[in-house]
């Protein structure tokens, strides 16, 4: 039985091991064709962008998949877990709208000091909502113990 739960633990462990690696490899697997395509200027404000992005996508997101997969072990009813996954969508989006508000007013003289267009700040509250699902979903495989999903 132990060496059972050893090989199982080796190829959660190996799964998820490599599907890191494959998604970390994705950008800079991409790197030589941004850098062909992109000017030096636009490649600037790609950075600033993704940099924004990945500052407001905590507040946007509240660690939403974090409480799913805590829930997931909590509610035993699947239907149940279902209508939880739900009405957790709501809060992100109510947040994302906040933090399009503080971009659009406050954030709006950075984005003009960092030369960028501020119109820009209207795309990174959906940037931080796009991850959302695909993070919910990653976190419910996890929980789940399905690597191999979760690496595909």
């Amino acid at each position: 039985m132990r060496s059972r739960s050893l090989r199982d633990l080796s190829v959660h462990f190996s799964a998820y091991l490599l599907s890191g690696i494959l998604n970390a490899a994705i950008p800079f697997l991409l790197l030589p064709v941004l850098t062909r395509y992109l000017t030096p200027e636009a490649f600037g404000l790609l950075a600033v962008f993704q940099a924004t992005v990945a500052l407001m996508t905590p507040l946007c997101l509240l660690n939403t998949p974090g409480a799913i997969s805590v829930a997931y072990f909590h509610i035993t009813l699947r239907e149940t877990l279902a209508s939880y996954i739900f009405s957790c969508l709501v809060l992100p989006v109510l947040a994302a709208g906040g933090v399009f508000g503080i971009l659009w007013l406050g954030a709006r003289a950075g984005f003009e000091l960092a030369q960028i267009a501020p119109e820009l700040a209207v795309f990174v509250p959906v940037f931080c909502l796009l991850q959302l699902v695909p993070a919910i979903v990653l976190s419910v495989l996890q929980a789940s113990q399905s690597p191999l999903k979760y690496g595909a």
